[in-house]
């Protein structure tokens, strides 16, 4: 049996791939929560920051929807990144950390995080110390050299983070969604929860919530949800650094 169309089928359906074609590729974003003490506010912040995407938003030319919630698990950056964060194109991590170094489960070396290579743009730390900076070493580029095979950006904090509540996930979620550059929305969030939160000092002298840092491959400090530019080539060439203090 044949099919006709008419006109106006023709037209609705040109109307559909018109669409389809202007918000471009469809993106994802996962959140992976860490384990131990504190970990109420690890799934909270996970939780909050991913659902701020539910509703599939389009920014710039893209979309992004909320692809994968699971409890973190060194594998999920190492040897299965394929199947996990590196899957995504924007991946958020909250849980323990040290100097370069996820300490959930049996924990994982950055070195041992080869990213970018499949999907993943920007990977979120939301623990301590991990994203280390220049005034904490004079090299803090060559640890990465070996996890950034495409990856455009990591942000965190290269002090102690919070260990409680915060708008920071809300915050980032919105100003990420606003088509903010990725670097300024992460350090204005941090800001502002220091801004309005009057907390002493935390334990290392850093104050609450922590100092925010970002490692950015070469060519990538404007990127933006909506809109990136292509996958730095792998390794440390052309990266900068850039902290608060």
């Amino acid at each position: 049996m044949k099919t006709h169309f008419s006109l106006k089928h023709f037209i609705v359906l040109f109307a559909l791939v018109v669409c389809q074609w202007s918000y471009g590729a469809q993106n994802h974003v996962g959140t992976y929560v860490g384990d131990g003490s504190y970990q109420d506010v690890m799934i909270y912040n996970c939780w909050h920051f991913g659902n701020a995407f539910t509703n599939n938003p389009v920014i710039g030319s893209h979309r992004y929807d909320f692809d994968q919630y699971y409890y973190a698990a060194p594998y999920m950056f190492t040897t299965s990144n394929n199947s996990y964060v590196d899957d995504q194109d924007l991946a958020f991590y909250c849980g323990h950390g040290n100097s370069y170094y996820m300490a959930c489960g049996s924990g994982a070396n950055v070195t041992n995080m080869p990213l970018g290579d499949n999907d993943l743009e920007f990977m979120v730390f939301f623990s301590c110390n991990t994203v280390v900076s220049a005034p904490e070493r004079s090299d803090w580029w060559t640890p990465y050299c070996n996890m950034f095979k495409g990856l455009h950006m990591l942000l965190g904090f290269r002090s102690l983070a919070s260990a409680a509540q915060t708008d920071i996930p809300f915050d980032f979620a919105s100003r990420l969604k606003s088509n903010w550059k990725v670097k300024d929305a992460w350090f204005t969030s941090v800001d502002d929860e220091r801004y309005w939160i009057f907390n002493p000092s935390m334990s290392d002298g850093s104050p609450y919530p922590g100092w925010a840092s970002c490692v950015v491959g070469n060519n990538c400090l404007n990127d933006r949800l909506g809109s990136y530019a292509a996958d730095p080539a792998p390794g440390c060439s052309g990266m900068w650094n850039y902290w608060q203090y």
